[in-house]
């Protein structure tokens, strides 16, 4: 399957260039480090799908921007299970409560069965 992005991808000035998206790896707290690809990638994605929905992506000024921005989301949506971040379904549960205070009308679910 051959998938595109409708527009541009969230960006995070970056050294005089952009990412595309953020980093876990930007943090200096160790906890989110370590911890924080899956809450990293739903803030990315919530940003993302703003567009959709009559918002504007958060516009990054810097990375250290990006991550103070990540940690009130995180803060807000994903409770930590440290040293293992969190599993699938904490992290479904973190973006549907985040879809509902946004207002954004999606659902996000955790399956692990081979045929969803």
């Amino acid at each position: 399957m051959d998938a595109h992005l409708n527009r541009p991808y969230i960006s995070v000035p970056l050294n005089g260039k952009e990412s595309f998206g953020g980093s876990q790896m930007w943090s200096p707290r160790r906890m989110i480090s370590q911890c924080a690809c899956g809450p990293i990638a739903a803030f990315d994605l919530l940003n993302y799908v703003f567009q959709d929905y009559g918002r504007s992506p958060l516009p990054f000024s810097s990375r250290e921007d990006y991550v103070r921005r990540f940690e009130t989301f995180q803060k807000k949506f994903f409770p930590w299970l440290y040293p293992n971040g969190i599993n699938g379904i904490v992290l479904a549960f973190g973006l549907n409560r985040a879809f509902r205070y946004y207002d954004i009308p999606m659902t996000a679910v955790w399956s692990s069965s081979e045929g969803k």
